[in-house]
């Protein structure tokens, strides 16, 4: 018996909001448990096995974001429902002061 992949897609929204640029990036998926929602961010969570990731990833896209961007990312999910990754960051980096 073959196993049969069901099909995911991901919706990717940009806005434009005065000086600032939003990227919303939303899935329909399996969502993301309560209680893990705050914990995502944090270097080497991971509710998956070592196979499948090290727990890195997120952490990695929060500190390019924050770091990098000068921005802010946010999730909203529901378990069963999907997930919903918002990043937002200004236009233009402002300069870092010497």
């Amino acid at each position: 018996e073959k196993s049969v992949k069901k099909l995911k897609k991901v919706e990717i929204r940009f806005q434009k909001v005065k000086s600032r640029v939003r990227l919303e990036v939303a899935d329909w998926g399996e969502g993301i448990a309560e209680k893990d929602l705050a914990h995502i961010f944090i270097p080497l969570f991971t509710t998956k096995s070592s196979e499948k990731g090290m727990g890195m990833g997120l952490s990695i896209c929060k500190d390019i974001v924050e770091q990098e961007l000068d921005g802010k990312i946010f999730v909203t999910s529901e378990t069963g429902v999907g997930t919903t990754f918002l990043i937002d960051f200004p236009l233009k980096k402002q300069p870092q002061n010497m």
